[in-house]
Formats: C-alpha cells, structure tokens, sequence
C-alpha cells in the first residue's frame, strides 16, 4: 500500500499507481517497456498471516540482537497491523530496523509506535525525498509538506538517525541546486539514485541549453551525471515519449505544471511547444 503516486513508481510498489491503471487503462504513445512497467498486477488474495508467521519464524532462529531489518514499502508506515505483529514477537532479536519511507502516511500512529517501542540507536529512517518540500509533489504526487515537516520534525526531536534519498529524474532536476543547498546549510545526509524506470525521464535527455546552467549551480555532481559531458544528440523520440507520459501523469494526478520554478516550467512549455 502507497499514499503516493511518484512519476517513476508503478503498480508493484504502489496501489495509488495500481488503482490509476485500472481505472484509466495504459498510457498512449509511450514505450512498450514504459507501459509492462505499469501493467496492474493480477488480483490475488495473499495470505498475510503465513507471511507473518514464516518471517517470524525465519528471525527467531537468529542470536539475540543480531538482525538488522529492513521495511520497505509501497509505504512502510502505512502496514502497521501486519508490521506490529512481527516486530512485537522478534524484538529480542532486532539490531537494528532500518525504514524506508515518505515519511509522508496518513497518521503517524505507526511512526510514534515504533519510537516509543525501540531504542533511538536500533532505528534508522531512509527518507525519500526527491527535492525542496514546496517542489517534492510534482515527482512524487500525493506529497503533503506540512505532514512531512511534522513526522521529521518528531524524528529531529527523538535524536533518530535518519539519511536522505532522492531519485533524479527529470521533474526533481531542475530542482536539484536549491535542495542540495538545503542538504548542505542544515548538516544533512543525501543519497542521490540514478532513474530505472521509465527510461524517458531519464534527466540525460534535457538538451543543453536547460541542463548546462542546472548543472552549473549543483554543489554536488552524482557519478552517474558524468555523461552530460559527453556528447549527446537530442533523440526527439525519447523527448516525445517523455512529453507523452508526463502530460498523462499530470493529468491523472491533477498536478499543476505552473510552479515556482521558473527553469522547470520554461522547460515545460519549451516541450508543450514542441510536441503537443
């Protein structure tokens, strides 16, 4: 389960993505691995209490004090009735729980559970956010800022540790600058990810003339940004594509491509003019 309809996310991670799928049908003129990407998965009941069982059982054949386990999602803070059970019957056993979240559910009565059951030092939270809070909805829709800003605030308040996540895609790019600047001014920990899936928002398929002066205001370079210094043609088809799917995104998320980002909305209409 997933409050959140991210542009790179599909079906398998998220029911926010599966339910737009099944009630909007496929994406048009987009590629064939963009569209298996998203295909909904098949309606089969699973039996979560011999999942929860067999997970149990599996950590219970372990030395005290000696896992590390990791919860991952769709949007692990919303499984809480399935997750309580485990965590309450292997907690002799838990190292260290390692969570990765929006840090963005619908109530935060998981999160409170978690800080009052488990020690500061056996919790660690991998926050994924993908750029600044007043530009985070628009790769990942659903976003609510000042939600977030009360869970993190609750984890600052708690001593947790916590590290940031951000996948860098096409819609969080042109945001990159002001948000590792924010990274740096407050101390904190970023992780930047190159995009899997789908391949057309892939940032490597801005033309110079936007990515170059984004690139030159970045305080950081991720490795795999190191091909902007290569020569890159500009493949129409994938811009195309891109244009294809985003202009879907946004529509079925009801996202308003005017923001407070000025180069991300010059590229916007530089490919709206381009394309539509």
């Amino acid at each position: 389960a997933c409050n959140h309809m991210c542009a790179y996310c599909s079906p398998k991670y998220s029911s926010t993505w599966q339910k737009s799928m099944l009630v909007h049908g496929d994406f048009t003129n987009v590629s064939r691995s963009t569209n298996v990407n998203l295909q909904p998965l098949s309606d089969t009941p699973i039996d979560v209490d011999a999942w929860v069982m067999e997970i149990q059982q599996e950590i219970n054949k372990q030395p005290d004090h000696s896992v590390n386990l990791t919860l991952l999602g769709g949007e692990p803070l919303m499984q809480k009735d399935s997750l309580k059970k485990i965590l309450e019957l292997v907690s002799s056993k838990i190292k260290l729980i390692s969570i990765i979240t929006n840090l963005n559910p619908p109530d935060n009565k998981f999160l409170q559970w978690l800080l009052l059951r488990f020690p500061k030092d056996q919790l660690h939270f991998n926050i994924s956010l993908d750029a600044t809070l007043e530009f985070n909805h628009i790769p990942r829709s659903g976003f609510d800022q000042e939600r977030f800003k009360e869970n993190f605030e609750l984890l600052r308040s708690e001593n947790i540790n916590f590290t940031f996540l951000a996948v860098c895609s096409v819609l969080n790019f042109f945001d990159l600058p002001k948000y590792q600047r924010w990274i740096e001014q407050n101390g904190f920990c970023l992780k930047q990810f190159k995009l899997n899936n789908p391949i057309c928002l892939d940032p490597i398929w801005i033309p110079d003339q936007f990515a170059q002066p984004i690139l030159n205001q970045l305080l950081t370079l991720p490795d795999f940004f190191q091909q902007f210094n290569e020569s890159r043609p500009m493949v129409d088809l994938k811009l195309f594509e891109q244009y294809n799917y985003l202009s879907q995104y946004f529509e079925r998320t009801n996202i308003d491509v005017n923001t407070t980002n000025e180069e991300f909305n010059q590229y916007w209409t530089w490919l709206e003019e381009r394309f539509k």
